[in-house]
């Protein structure tokens, strides 16, 4: 595999509520046995667009081994300490004071960083929302277990929203995901309400230009359309053409506007960005799935990375 530097190239990966139509630039996956092909194709999307992606990005893998595949070492990695950041007058300010308006936190640095940003609105219910931060908990689980094999350092934003946005866990804490993880079932709880997608990714977007970091990435997660499309569509632009932010769609649910969603996700320059399955159940299902393929072959697991020390949780 050619050699590839580290380069500041922010990434914004959107996971959308599953759908049962099928619009002509989204594609259906219906989920069975990870035998069945359409199964494999949304598990290897997920593995390539949004496990490798999101941690070490196409331009972070310069890997030592046989070049098939994204195991080994990273060549290149670069000095934590040297991480930049984004000056002040660039720090986005999103000037709505209904929203949390975070800090800018440049001495927290990380080779990645990662915000989640999950859909607690009322067409979810609080069912399907249990799925959901049940496939969050197995994500963060599996990023983990991917940083400690790079040996990368990974921050990790969480916002929950519906008709409000909340912050569950702000990266300029300074926890680690060892830290993270165990506090997920308590700190992730359903709400309901209206679906104000814009107004997470404006709190999403200003998290993410916090730290000091080499890469930034954003994994958004709905079952419908929002409330303010447009909205919606102009935060993602800016990501895209401001922040050079890649967004990825995947779908979940019966309530999509394609159009909204291609909107979101822009140009994708011949790149297939939006895969589309089919329900909540079948999202738990895609994270076990996902999280036996990367812990076979004798990876280290959670529970062996992380010991009692290395948990110890900050609230800021």
């Amino acid at each position: 595999m050619e050699k590839m530097r580290l380069t500041m190239l922010p990434l914004v990966v959107l996971v959308l509520g599953f759908v049962t139509r099928v619009s002509p630039g989204c594609r259906k996956l219906e989920m069975g046995t990870e035998e069945d092909p359409e199964v494999k194709e949304a598990v290897d999307f997920i593995q390539e667009k949004v496990i490798i992606t999101v941690l070490l990005g196409p331009e972070f893998i310069g890997l030592d081994g046989d070049g098939g595949d994204d195991t080994g070492a990273l060549h290149n990695i670069k000095e934590l300490n040297k991480a930049p950041s984004i000056s002040n007058h660039r720090y986005y300010q999103h000037g709505d004071s209904s929203l949390p308006n975070l800090r800018k936190c440049p001495s927290v640095k990380c080779h990645r960083f990662l915000a989640i940003v999950m859909d607690s609105s009322g067409s979810v219910g609080s069912d399907d929302f249990q799925k959901e931060a049940a496939f969050v908990k197995t994500l963060s689980k599996i990023l983990l277990m991917k940083a400690n094999e790079y040996n990368l350092k990974m921050c990790l934003t969480i916002i929950i929203y519906s008709t409000n946005v909340r912050v569950v866990t702000n990266a300029c804490c300074g926890n680690s995901l060892c830290a993270i993880i165990p506090k997920l079932d308590q700190l992730l709880t359903y709400e309901g309400g209206g679906t104000n997608t814009a107004g997470a990714l404006k709190v999403a977007r200003q998290s993410l230009q916090g730290s000091s970091n080499y890469g930034r990435s954003v994994l958004l997660i709905t079952d419908g359309q929002s409330n303010d499309m447009h909205g919606t569509i102009q935060v993602a632009k800016s990501m895209r053409e401001e922040d050079e932010a890649k967004i990825i769609a995947l779908g979940v649910g019966t309530g999509i506007n394609y159009d909204e969603l291609n909107g979101i996700v822009g140009s994708s320059n011949g790149d297939s960005l939006e895969r589309v399955i089919h329900d909540f159940n079948q999202f738990h299902e895609l994270a076990n799935i996902l999280l036996a393929k990367n812990t076979a072959g004798g990876s280290k697991t959670y529970e062996t990375i992380c010991d009692v020390n290395s948990m110890k949780y900050n609230y800021c």
